[in-house]
C-alpha cells in the first residue's frame, strides 16, 4: 500500500480540516510533530455499499468485517516505522467538515494518544473510524443543520509527544474580544482531558503587548513562567498572522520545547462593548478587508472621530447621548458605530432598521424589519427638521465643491515640488507633522462629510423609490449607472487610448505582444523601452499617486512600482475596438436614459439628478485623498529610509507600524518609541 500521504509531500488536495491545519503548518516550518494521512477514498474503496442506509450500513459493515481493513492497517504500521521511526504514535480523526470557520466538531471525533505497538495501533485505527458514526457527531450535525451521512473521514498518524505539559491558547479573549489578550489553559501530560473539558485545568489570561500576566488560576503542580508565557504568545500570533483569524490552538510542551498539535478557527467570540459596530462604506476607503498598519488606522480614526458626530449634529441626526468612541477595532480590523448612528435615525418617520442594514451592507441578527420609527407628529416634526438640514448640507457639498477641490488641488501642487530626499531631518518632520495632523483632515474630513451625505442621501432616494416602485417599476443600479467624466475611470480611459495608439502601431503592437509585463516593466524602469516609453512616463507621472489597492498607505504607489499598468496595458491591447470603455460609459448612461424617462414624479426626477452629482462630487474628493495618501507615504518613507540609516529600525515599512506622534518623537531620537 503506497497510497499514504506524508505532511512533507501533501499539496492541494483537502484531506479534513485537521489533517490540512497540521500538514500546511508543518511545510511551513511551524513546530508540527511528523506525520502521515491515510486519505478518505483509501478507506472508502474497501467498505463495501448501500446506498439506501448508507452511514448505518457503513457502522454495521466495519464492525462485522474489520479482517477487509487488516491489510491496510498493516501497511500503515510498516509505513509509520520507515517513516517516523520506532515512536509512540498518535492517530487523530480528520473529517472534511471539520474545524471550519463555522464548525468545528471540537472534542467530537477520536484521537488515541501514546500508541507503543502493533495491537494497539489496530484498535486505535478502528476507534477513530467508528468516530463518525458516534451519537456526539450525529447530535452535532442536527443542532447545525449539516448532512452527516456527507462525512468523510481521514486519519492521520503522527509521532507522539510525551508531554510534560499540554495546553490550549485562544489567541483572542473570547469573553470581551480584546485582541491583545490571549486565554492559556494547560494540564499536566497529555491534553485530551483538557480538549474533552474533564479536567480543572491552569489557567493564564496574557496581555501579549504588554508582556504582562493579567489573571492566573493554578491548579497543578507545573505551572508557566513568564518567559514562556512569552514564548507562546509570539508562536501563538505568527500562527494567527499565517492564517489571518483568530484561532484555538492545541499544543504541548516537552522540556522547553513547544510542539503545534492542532490550529483551528476560534469560532466563538462574545465582544465585550455596549454598542454595535459595522465595517460597512469602510471598503470603499480600503481598510475593511485586512488589517489596518496602526499608522492608517489612526488616521482613519481621527478623521471619524472629528466628523462624524459633528456631521450628524449638524443634520440634526445626532444620538440622545455622545458615545464613548466612533471608530475602533476588534482583533486588528477597522469598524464604526453602528449602534448609535441608528440611534439618531430612530425618530424619522418610515425608519426600517432593515431596510438601513440592507443599504449599507450590514448583516441583521433580527427577525422582521427590527427597529421600526413611530408615525406620530414627534417624527414628522423632526424628519422635516432633517430633510431641511440634510438637503442644505447636500448643496452645500455640492455648490462648494468646485473651488473647495481647486483649494485641495494647489495645496497637493505646493507639495510635489518638494525633493523629499533632499531636505533636513527638521523639514522632513515639519512637512510630515503638517500632512498628518492639519492636511489630513482638510481631505479626509471633507471626503468623509461627503460619504455621509451621499450614504444619508441614498437611503433617503431608496426609500423614494421603493414607494415609486409601487407605481412604476424602477431600478436604482440603473439610476445611477454611466456617470460621466468619474474621476477613477480617468486612469483607465487614457491607458486604453494609449493602447488604441500601440495597436496602430505595427512595430510597437509586435515589440507589446513579445514581451510579459515584467519584461516590459523591468525595461521601463531602465529607460529602455523600444516604443512609447515617454508616453508612460507621463501616465505614470500624471496618475503616480494610484496603487493596486487605493487609500492604503501600505501599499506602493505607480510611481514606486507600475506592475499593475503594464498588466492593465497588455490586457488592452488584446482587446478589440468594440470594447471601447468610453463607449461602454456612454451605454451604461443610455441605460441610466432609459431608466430615467420612466420616472414621472418632478420631484423623484430631481433627487436622482442630484444624487448622481453627489456620487460624481464623492469621486473627485476620493482621488483627492488618494493623492494626500500618496505624499503621505512618501514622507514616511524617507523617514523610514534616514532611520534605517541610523539602525533604528530594521526596514523601511517599520514606520507604518507606529502611530503619528510615535514616529516623529522616534524621529527626533526619542528610541524608547520604537
Amino acid at each position: 500500500m503506497t497510497d499514504f500521504v506524508s505532511f512533507e509531500e501533501a499539496s492541494g488536495q483537502s484531506y479534513g480540516g485537521k489533517a490540512d491545519s497540521l500538514y500546511t503548518l508543518f511545510q511551513k516550518n511551524f513546530p508540527v510533530p511528523s506525520g502521515f494521512i491515510i486519505p478518505y477514498n483509501i478507506i472508502n474503496k474497501i467498505i463495501v455499499k448501500d446506498s439506501k442506509v448508507k452511514a448505518e450500513y457503513d457502522k454495521y459493515w466495519i464492525l462485522t468485517n474489520k479482517s477487509a481493513f487488516y491489510e491496510l492497517i498493516d501497511s500503515a504500521w510498516t509505513y509509520s516505522k520507515n517513516q517516523l521511526g520506532d515512536v509512540p504514535l498518535a492517530i487523530r480523526s480528520s473529517a472534511n467538515m471539520e474545524d471550519g470557520s463555522k464548525n468545528s466538531f471540537a472534542g467530537l471525533f477520536e484521537s488515541v494518544l501514546n500508541i507503543r505497538n502493533y495491537n494497539e495501533f489496530e484498535e486505535a485505527f478502528f476507534t477513530c473510524l467508528l468516530s463518525q458514526f458516534g451519537e456526539k457527531i450525529k447530535h452535532y450535525c442536527q443542532r447545525n443543520q449539516l448532512d452527516s451521512s456527507e462525512l468523510k473521514l481521514n486519519l492521520v498518524i503522527q509521532q507522539m509527544i510525551e508531554a510534560d505539559i499540554s495546553g490550549v491558547i485562544f489567541t483572542v479573549n473570547p469573553m470581551n474580544g480584546k485582541d491583545k489578550e490571549l486565554i492559556i489553559e494547560t494540564v499536566d501530560g497529555f491534553g485530551e482531558s483538557l480538549v474533552q473539558g474533564a479536567s480543572n485545568p491552569n489557567f493564564y489570561r496574557f496581555d501579549w503587548y504588554n508582556e504582562e500576566l493579567i489573571e492566573k488560576k493554578i491548579n497543578s503542580h507545573h505551572p508557566l513562567n513568564l518567559m514562556m508565557l512569552n514564548k507562546l504568545a509570539n508562536l501563538a500570533l505568527e500562527l494567527q498572522q499565517h492564517y489571518g483569524f483568530p484561532l484555538d490552538i492545541e499544543w504541548c510542551l516537552k522540556g522547553e520545547e513547544i510542539f503545534i498539535l492542532q490550529a483551528r478557527p476560534l469560532t466563538s467570540i462574545h465582544f465585550d462593548t455596549k454598542y454595535d459596530w459595522t465595517n460597512a462604506d469602510l471598503k470603499d476607503g480600503g481598510i475593511a478587508s485586512e488589517i489596518a498598519s496602526p499608522f492608517m488606522f489612526w488616521l482613519y480614526q481621527n478623521a471619524f472621530e472629528k466628523t462624524l458626530s459633528k456631521y450628524l449634529k449638524s443634520v440634526a441626526l445626532n444620538p440622545k447621548v455622545e458615545p464613548d468612541s466612533w471608530f475602533t477595532e476588534f482583533m486588528l480590523y477597522s469598524y464604526w458605530n453602528i449602534s448609535s448612528t441608528k440611534e439618531g435615525l430612530q425618530n424619522l418617520m418610515g425608519y426600517k432598521e432593515r431596510e438601513l442594514n440592507e443599504d449599507l451592507g450590514i448583516a441583521h441578527n433580527f427577525t422582521g424589519d427590527g427597529f421600526i420609527a413611530k408615525n406620530n407628529l414627534k417624527t414628522i416634526f423632526r424628519s422635516l427638521k432633517v430633510l431641511i438640514k440634510l438637503s442644505a448640507s447636500v448643496n452645500k457639498t455640492i455648490k462648494k465643491a468646485t473651488v473647495d477641490l481647486q483649494q485641495k488641488d494647489d495645496l497637493i501642487q505646493s507639495y510635489f515640488h518638494i525633493k523629499w530626499s533632499e531636505i533636513s531631518d527638521n523639514q522632513l518632520a515639519e512637512n510630515i507633522d503638517e500632512l498628518v495632523f492639519k492636511h489630513h483632515l482638510f481631505f479626509e474630513g471633507d471626503y468623509f462629510t461627503v460619504i455621509y451625505n451621499n450614504s444619508n442621501f441614498t437611503s433617503l432616494l431608496k426609500g423614494d423609490i421603493r414607494k415609486y416602485q409601487r407605481k412604476e417599476s424602477l431600478n436604482y443600479l440603473n439610476l445611477v449607472a454611466g456617470i460621466q467624466n468619474i474621476a477613477h475611470l480617468h486612469p483607465s480611459i487614457h491607458l486604453w487610448n494609449l493602447s488604441r495608439q500601440i495597436r496602430n502601431h505595427e512595430s510597437a503592437l509586435t515589440y507589446f505582444r513579445q514581451q510579459t509585463a515584467n519584461q516590459l516593466l523591468e525595461t521601463f524602469f531602465q529607460d529602455g523601452l523600444e516604443h512609447f516609453q515617454k508616453e508612460l512616463q507621463l501616465f505614470i507621472q500624471k496618475y503616480a499617486y494610484h496603487s493596486d489597492k487605493e487609500l492604503d498607505l501600505m501599499v506602493a504607489n505607480w510611481d514606486e512600482n507600475p506592475r499593475q499598468v503594464f498588466f492593465l496595458l497588455k490586457t488592452f491591447i488584446e482587446k478589440a475596438d468594440s470594447e471601447d470603455i468610453i463607449q461602454k460609459n456612454k451605454a451604461q448612461e443610455h441605460v441610466f436614459r432609459q431608466e430615467f424617462v420612466l420616472i414621472k414624479s418632478a420631484s423623484l426626477r430631481k433627487k436622482v439628478l442630484k444624487h448622481r452629482q453627489l456620487l460624481w462630487t464623492r469621486e473627485e474628493y476620493r482621488d483627492r485623498s488618494s493623492q494626500m495618501y500618496h505624499l503621505i507615504r512618501k514622507g514616511l518613507i524617507e523617514i523610514g529610509y534616514r532611520l534605517v540609516q541610523r539602525g533604528d529600525i530594521q526596514q523601511i515599512e517599520d514606520v507604518f507600524f507606529l502611530y503619528p506622534e510615535q514616529l516623529l518623537q522616534a524621529f527626533s531620537g526619542d528610541k524608547k518609541q520604537l
